[in-house]
Order: structure tokens, then sequence, then C-alpha cells
């Protein structure tokens, strides 16, 4: 008969080895876990704070009229109508105005009402 406890000791000690690395593992899938927690709790109260929020009294002006009177004044660029478009109350909070106003600049430039300059700033046509 063969002495096979050697076998036996490297094997129990490959077996801890890969113990010691799967706790490591589990360790950091755990921390991960927690960070994720974190997060979806920040967004939950984040969007809960949005819901809660007094929603803007509706514009009594046309979003049409809006853009004009505010590309009268000066020539805008596409983001700086967007924010101008949400801070007005056009848009619901948590909402992006991007789709919305690029619709709304679009056939504004084909009724040729805008018209876009070289350096992508909308002004009212002549």
């Amino acid at each position: 008969m063969r002495d096979i406890r050697a076998d036996i000791k490297e094997r129990i000690e490959a077996a801890q080895a890969r113990e010691k690395r799967l706790e490591t593992e589990l360790e950091e899938v755990m921390n991960y876990i927690d960070d994720l927690q974190t997060l979806l709790s920040a967004e939950n109260s984040r969007l809960k704070t949005a819901d809660v929020a007094e929603p803007p009294t509706k514009p009594e002006e046309d979003l049409d009229k809006f853009i004009v009177r505010l590309v009268k004044r000066q020539a805008q660029e596409k983001p700086d109508i967007a924010v101008a478009v949400q801070a007005a109350g056009y848009i619901k909070p948590g909402q992006s105005a991007g789709r919305v106003v690029h619709a709304k600049l679009l056939g504004m430039v084909n009724d040729q009402v805008l018209r876009v300059r070289s350096d992508k700033k909308y002004e009212v046509s002549q």
C-alpha cells in the first residue's frame, strides 16, 4: 500500500487557497451590491423629490411664440433654447426638452419662421 498523505495535504491546501480566493471574490461582490443599493436609494430619493416638487404653472404663451420671442432678443443655439423652454415650464421636470425643441425648431425652419445661421444659432427669418 502506498502512502497518500502528502497528496491529501496538497489537496487540502489547494482547497483552502480556493476558499480564500472565493471569500475575497464574495466580499468584492457584496461591496458591489452595497454600492448599487446606495445608488438605487439615492436615485429613489432624487425621483421622489422631483415627483413631489410643485409643478410649474403651464405657460400661457404658445411654445412657437416663446421661441420666436427668445431668438428675437438674441440668436440662440438649440441647447440654450432647450434650457429656456425647460425653465419656462413647457416641459415637465425630470423630462428632457431636447427632442421637443428639436422637432419644434425643424418645423419652424421648414415654415421659414426661423433660420439657422452658419454658427448653428437660430434667428428669426427676415
